[in-house]
């Protein structure tokens, strides 16, 4: 035993063998040697120690060895005030004690500790640590293992401690304990590590199956590897970080801002931190592995990427970023402001972002995936294809892009002002944009796509669902098998080629645009409405709510487009086997090609325009519609039905095959072609309507009706072959051209037609006052009146015009032609006005007060005036009446022409007038009346006079007039080969001159004849009664070629001029007064048999005559006939040479007895017949 005093001791022990024994310094500040100067020694169940004060122990020898012993800085009883020591051990312990006591003492040992225990120090150097303790002191202990630690526990107590371990940790616990500790190892590091309170630092090298625990406090623990191994960091900010793998093992956070940095691959291990701000970095793959934040803005950083794994970063602002891929793994972001940046493809995961505004971004492809954000205005992006996912965002202003295509997906945005975009397509996808005003953005197209389980694959449609709020949809490629509905709100939709899809836009003042629509359906809410197509539309349904303003550039083919009950506004390119229904309110259709085999109807008011037209049906509702097109029909009709209401109807080019109704309503159509090919066109109405018809071009084969009301009908060109009826309005109707083969059927009112020519076709005015004009040419046509009518022509030939009751009138240019025309009019008081003239036709008045005018000639006519006797009627022709019949009615008709030739003129009764330039070969036929004839010249005329005082006028050629019963007055100028029967009646005769083979027969009655000259085989009779003859000039012929009859009745001849001739009083009393010398032969014929008559032939004063011949008839009796002759100056007796006959001749200046010559029995003069 070796044992220093009270003062500062120095033992140097240097036996290579130290057992069994003790060396104590003692008191005050000692100094302990064992082994110095040999290498190699042993101490044995020994024990060395430095008592009281500052000691150093030494114990020397690198290759010595300490067993089974004990070394104290104070001693085994001593504890405190032990001093600052220094133990110094060069050898390896094993099976022993080193306690260095208390103070700031130091511990080195160069060997190794095995199985041994090393306790105090504020500084600990040793050499390799085996199955054994090592505890620091309560202070800030530097402890330092320069090898292995195996099999071994180091608790570094209370203190800022620094544990460094230069070799492997295997199977050992090394504690901090309290205080900023610091501990550090060499690589395999299979051990249990804990900081205790405090801030504590650990770094590791290769970890493998161990336990690191840093307890309270700001905890950094860092290692090369870590594999299998449970990581604790306790309440503090704490660090964690491997530069290389963590691999198989669990990090627990506490409470605090903890950060994990992993500088390899993080697989099948688990990180769990607690509430604070963490922070996780893993520059490796993470797989297999679990990551767990608490609350408070976490941040995750992998480098690479992410398979079979969970990452739940708890509530906070949160970022979770992988460089690369997610395989078979599911994030959770909680709430608040997250953002979750993937770089590459994500398969198999689910994503969970939480309530907050997020930020998502994903660089690759997502499959097989779910990302689910909560409320808030969250931002994805996915920068590849999206298969079989499910996204969505909740509530808030949301913003995704999908960069790929999309593909048997499922989206979600939840409520809120969204924004979706994909920049490629959308397959077999669905989408729901959720309420709010939200924008959908599709670059490519929108396509089914098949789902497959097992050996089936079904398809499945893509759906697009915007909520209620004004929306925005565009689709920049083709909609193919899909679904789009959206809310309530102001949406509007942009797409391309749209296909087997099914599209409602829900209420709101939708706007849709596509580039063409087929075998789809499209439905419109409530709202005013905009709908858009650059292409066609074929085999779909598209519906309005409200009002709408469509356009559809290309063909609408099968397809249904049906307006809603606000104001629609409709254009489209051509329609085909369509059907447009406009519903109600006030709407516009345009079609600016052709429309075929469709169908177009209105509820309420309608402006319907379109460039052609084929087997159409459009059909109006109550309201006021306007129809604009370019042409309707073809090979097949359309139909055009109106209802109610003021419509508009404008075809551009014209209508074929058609039919056009425009109902009740003042209605317009205007027809800027042909209506033609079998048309029907009805224009209805009441009587308080008032309807246009306007046809530009030709209405061929077609029918027009017109309404009850004041309608117009204008065509411009002609109509053949047709059927026009008008109604029993107050019509208007003017067609320009030829109306051929056609029929035109006037109503009740009022009509006024003009036409431009007529041919084979009929027109019938109807009843009330209808105005007829044709300025051309009517040919085998005709045109019936009912009541009155006003009708006007160029010309017409073949042509039947039948007035009705009332008072017509009819103007025309000519009539006739190589075919009878027939113009026939009933009652009233007609006027005709032929402004050319008539030629073979035949033209009936009718009854009533009627005025005829012709402007030229008429040929070959028939013209019958009608009426009653109270009828005054007018028949004024300019020109020349030739092979023609005019027969006057009942009433005082006035007939007045240039020149009649070949004609026959029936009066008819009452007091008529004809008056003409000349007559020729003409028939005249006078009725009961007073007649008045006139002419310049009568040539081998037939004139017939009727009862009644009739007057004729004429210069007789070879005519003939027959007079009446009545007392007729018979005049003119000149008579040639004349022959005149005055008939019954005091009749006048007065000629200026009467020559040539004439005759005139006075008939019964008191007659008076006034000839101013008469010559050349001349018989004159003045029949029965009482007649008045006057010769005013020469009477010239011979006894084989002039006679003058006076016939029965008491007779006055008066001659002022010379006498040649015969002439015979007749019988009666008959007186013959000459008025100037007579040159000639005068032979009178006694006419009378028997007895009691006496002639008196008187001469006037001055007045001698030649000779004198008296013949006297056979069986003249004596004293009872007898003839005088009376002078002036004296009667001179002279007894005729007969016996029988008592003549009486008078003296006659110049004349003797014996030139006086009387003659008995001779035959009676024979009268003139004709």
């Amino acid at each position: 035993m070796f044992r220093g005093n009270g003062g500062a001791d120095t033992i140097d022990i240097q036996t290579p063998l130290f057992s069994r024994s003790s060396a104590e310094g003692g008191k005050q500040d000692d100094s302990v040697s064992i082994g110095n100067g040999t290498s190699a020694y042993e101490i044995r169940n020994s024990v060395i120690s430095g008592d009281l004060g500052n000691d150093t122990l030494f114990v020397g020898g690198s290759n010595g060895v300490i067993n089974s012993s004990s070394i104290y800085g104070g001693n085994a009883d001593l504890t405190t005030g032990t001093g600052d020591d220094l133990i110094s051990i060069q050898a390896s312990i094993t099976n022993s004690l080193v306690d260095a006591g208390d103070g700031d003492d130091t511990i080195s040992i160069t060997g190794n500790v095995n199985n041994s225990t090393i306790i105090g120090g504020e500084e600990i150097i040793l050499g390799g640590l085996t199955s054994s303790t090592l505890n620091g002191s309560a202070g800030n202990d530097d402890i330092n293992v320069l090898n292995n630690v195996t099999k071994s526990e180091i608790n570094g107590l209370a203190g800022n401690d620094t544990i460094a371990v230069g070799g492997r940790v295997g199977g050992s616990t090394i504690n901090g304990d309290d205080g900023n500790d610091s501990i550090s190892s060499g690589s395999n590091v299979t051990s249990t590590f804990s900081g205790g309170e405090g801030d504590d630092t650990f770094s590791l090298g290769e970890t493998d199956r161990s336990t690191i625990d840093g307890g309270i406090g700001d905890d950094s623990i860092v290692f090369a590897n870590v594999t299998s191994s449970l990581i604790t960091t306790g309440e503090g900010d704490n660090s964690v970080s491997s530069t290389g793998d963590l691999l198989s093992s669990t990090i627990t956070g506490g409470t605090g801002s903890d950060s994990v940095l992993v500088g390899g691959a993080f697989s099948e291990s688990s990180a769990t931190l607690d509430a604070g701000n963490n922070f996780v970095s893993v520059d490796g793959a993470i797989s297999s592995s679990t990551i767990t934040a608490g609350d408070g803005d976490d941040r995750l950083y992998a480098q690479t990427g992410v398979t079979n794994s969970t990452i739940n970063l708890g509530n906070g602002i949160n970022v979770l970023d992988v460089d690369q891929g997610v395989i078979s793994s599911s994030f959770t972001l909680g709430s608040n402001d997250d953002t979750l940046d993937i770089g590459g493809n994500v398969t198999s995961a689910t994503l969970l972002v939480g309530d907050g505004n997020n930020w998502v971004t994903i660089g690759g492809s997502i499959t097989s995936s779910i990302l689910l954000a909560g409320a808030g205005d969250d931002s994805v992006q996915l920068g590849g294809t999206a298969v079989d996912i499910v996204l969505s965002t909740g509530s808030g202003t949301d913003i995704v892009l999908v960069t790929g295509d999309a593909i048997v997906s499922d989206f979600q945005t939840g409520e809120g002002a969204d924004s979706v975009g994909f920049a490629a397509s959308f397959s077999g996808s669905t989408i729901d944009v959720g309420e709010g005003s939200d924008t959908l953005g599709i670059a490519g197209d929108v396509v089914n796509a098949g789902a497959t389980s097992g050996l089936t694959t079904t398809p499945l449609t893509s759906v697009i669902t915007l909520g209620e709020g004004d929306n925005y949809l565009t689709i920049g490629g083709n909609v193919v098998s899909a679904s789009v509905t959206a809310g309530a709100g102001d949406d509007i939709f942009a797409v391309g080629v749209v296909t087997d899809t099914t599209i409602s836009a829900g209420a709101g003042d939708d706007s849709v645009g596509a580039t063409s629509f087929d075998d789809s359906t499209l439905t419109f809410g409530t709202g005013g409405d905009t709908l858009a197509v650059t292409g066609g539309v074929s085999s779909t349904e598209i519906t309005f709510g409200g009002s709408s303003f469509v356009t559809i550039t290309g063909v609408v083919t099968d397809s249904t487009i049906t307006g809603g009950s606000g104001t629609d506004l409709i254009n489209v390119g051509s329609l085909d086997e369509s059907t447009i229904a406009l519903g109600d309110g006030f709407d516009v259709l345009g079609v600016f090609g052709v429309m075929s085999s469709s169908s177009i109807t209105s509820s309420d008011t309608a402006v319907i325009s379109f460039e052609a037209s084929t087997s159409t049906t459009i059909t109006g509702g109550a309201g006021n519609d306007t129809l604009g097109g370019g042409s309707l029909g073809g090979s097949v009709d359309d139909s055009l039905i109106f209802g109610a209401g003021d419509n508009y109807i404008t075809i551009a080019v014209g209508v074929t095959g058609s039919t056009i109704n425009t109902g009740l309503g003042n209605d317009s159509v205007l027809i800027s072609g042909n209506l033609m090919g079998g048309a029907e066109l009805t224009v209805g109405g009441s009587t308080a309507s008032a309807n246009l018809v306007d046809v530009s071009g030709d209405v061929l084969g077609s029918t027009i009706t017109l309404s009850d009301g004041a309608d117009t009908l204008e065509v411009g060109a002609g109509v053949n072959p047709s059927e026009i009826t008008l109604g029993n309005g107050d019509n208007y109707v003017t067609i320009t051209g030829e109306v051929s083969g056609s029929t035109i059927t006037g109503g009740s009112g009022t009509d006024l037609i003009n036409v431009g020519s007529l041919d084979e076709s009929t027109i019938a005015l109807g009843d009330g006052f209808d105005v007829l004009g044709v300025f051309g040419v009517m040919s085998s046509s005709s045109i019936t009146s009912s009541d009155t009518a006003v009708i006007s022509f160029e010309a017409s030939t073949s042509t039947t015009i039948t007035g009705g009751a009332g008072n017509d009138t009819l103007g025309g240019g000519s009539t006739g032609g190589s075919v009878d025309d027939s113009l026939i009019f009933g009652a009233g008081d007609n006027y005709i006005t032929i402004s050319v003239g008539v030629t073979g036709s035949t033209i009936n008045t009718g009854l009533g007060n009627d005025t005829v005018l012709i402007g030229g000639n008429l040929d070959n006519g028939e013209l019958t005036v009608g009426g009653s006797t109270a009828s005054a009627n007018l028949v004024n022709i300019t020109g020349t009446v030739t092979a023609s019949s005019i027969t006057l009615g009942d009433g005082a008709d006035k007939l007045e022409f240039a020149i009649g030739n070949s004609s026959s003129i029936t009066l008819g009764g009452g007091n008529d007038s004809l008056t003409a330039t000349d007559l020729i070969n003409t028939t005249v036929l006078g009725g009961d009346g007073n007649d008045t004839l006139s002419a310049n010249v009568s040539f081998q005329d037939s004139l017939i006079l009727g009862d009644g005082d009739n007057f004729a006028s004429f210069a007789f050629l070879e005519s003939t007039l027959i007079g009446g019963s009545d007392s007729d007055f018979v005049q003119g100028n000149l008579a040639t080969s004349a022959q005149i029967s005055l008939g019954g009646g005091a009749d006048s005769l007065n000629f200026a001159g009467f020559f040539d083979d004439s005759t005139v027969l006075g008939g019964a009655g008191a007659d008076t004849f006034v000839f101013a000259a008469v010559a050349s085989n001349v018989a004159i009779d003045s029949g029965s009664d009482a007649d008045s003859l006057y010769f005013g000039g020469l009477v010239e012929g011979t006894d084989a070629n002039t006679t003058i009859l006076g016939g029965a009745g008491n007779d006055t001849f008066g001659f002022a001029s010379n006498v040649s001739g015969v002439i015979s009083g007749g019988t009666g009393n008959d007186s013959l007064i000459f008025e100037s010398v007579q040159t000639g032969s005068l032979t009178y014929y006694f006419g009378e048999t028997g007895s009691g008559n006496a002639d008196t032939l008187f001469f006037s004063n001055g007045v001698t005559t030649n000779a004198l011949t008296v013949s006297f008839a056979a069986g003249a009796t004596d004293g009872f006939t007898s003839i005088e002759t009376r002078y002036s100056n004296g009667v001179t007796v002279v007894e005729g040479d007969d016996g029988l006959i008592t003549s009486v001749i008078g003296y006659i200046e110049g004349v003797s007895a014996s030139g006086v010559t009387v003659i008995a029995d001779q035959t009676a003069i024979t009268p003139p017949t004709i």
